[in-house]
């Protein structure tokens, strides 16, 4: 095996009488490369038919520069034939090179540029990088040099899953998620090379990139108004209102004061059941009551004397 720009030196040693010449094929074919031959007669001379003949071996080199690939790839013969044109030595086994190699009377294969030691040489193309959503893009990652053996595609640093023998990634129906630079590894035994895309958001939805505007409302805490009663006569029952504004929902509960100050809740409402409630008149139900109104937005109070008639 010789790498592509490299050089080779094939020889093949045949023997006969008379002494052999040496041609070489490529591929079955005459070849143009360079050939150098060396004649060694033996001491010894034949005998054929009442003429001598002198016997001998040869040894052919065939020089191969500046390798390429597909050029020098192939499969090199080496025929050895006499004057009379008896073809004595002839093959062409199959062998792949790793170093330069002498095979007496054949040659096998030359292998050049082993595209597996060549790390791949990628570019990366998409039918649309301007999309909107629910568009089709077919992406397609091609190797200019190197022996590809897979394909890998990431998105944003993000595996897609997509690892295969074949070029072509497909997007189907883009969603946001499918936004991004996209980047083909190719892989094979030498390393791996790599190229991007970048896929963005265009046309009709590309205001979806703007900042959306928030507006906060500012909700209002209760309000609340009490009605002050008359005085009332003993035993007699009187409505104390409540009136609460303000945005829901809403706690409402009446607190009734002693003479010591303390006091203790008499009733419990709310935005839906209301505020009010009536009292009966007693003497220990005279005094102040507070109303007070609270929402996860504030609270209020008011207060109302209930006093005895007379």
């Amino acid at each position: 095996m010789i790498p592509e720009g490299g050089s080779a030196s094939i020889s093949c040693r045949s023997v006969g009488a008379p002494v052999p010449s040496i041609t070489w094929q490529f591929n079955n074919q005459t070849t143009g490369f360079q050939q150098t031959d060396t004649e060694t007669p033996l001491e010894a001379e034949l005998t054929f038919g009442g003429f001598e003949v002198t016997s001998g071996s040869i040894e052919s080199f065939l020089h191969i520069g500046n390798a390429s690939y597909p050029d020098h790839d192939g499969v090199y013969t080496c025929i050895g034939t006499n004057s009379g044109d008896l073809t004595i030595a002839s093959s062409s086994e199959f062998i792949t090179l790793q170093i330069k190699l002498t095979v007496s009377q054949t040659f096998g294969h030359l292998l050049v540029n082993n595209r597996n030691t060549v790390v791949p040489m990628v570019e990366i193309t998409a039918t649309n990088t301007l999309v909107s959503l629910g568009d089709n893009v077919i992406i397609t990652c091609s190797v200019l040099r190197g022996n590809p053996s897979n394909y890998n595609y990431t998105i944003t640093n993000i595996n897609t899953g997509s690892t295969t023998t074949g070029p072509i990634l497909t997007l189907t129906d883009i969603e946001m998620t499918d936004i991004g630079t996209y980047r083909c590894d190719v892989t094979n035994l030498a390393g791996t090379g790599s190229a991007n895309v970048t896929i963005e958001l265009g046309g009709e939805n590309i205001n979806l990139f703007i900042v959306p505007l928030v507006t906060l409302l500012h909700p209002d805490p209760p309000v609340l108004t009490t009605i002050q009663p008359d005085p009332v006569i003993l035993s007699s029952t009187v409505d104390l209102v409540c009136v609460v504004t303000g945005d829901t929902p809403l706690a409402i509960v009446w607190e009734k004061f002693s003479a010591d100050g303390s006091s203790g809740v008499v009733f419990t409402g709310n935005d839906t059941t209301g505020g009010n409630f009536t009292v009966t008149a007693t003497m220990n139900n005279y005094g102040m009551y507070r109303c007070n109104a609270m929402s996860r937005f504030g609270m209020d109070s008011s207060s109302i004397d209930l006093v005895q008639a007379g």
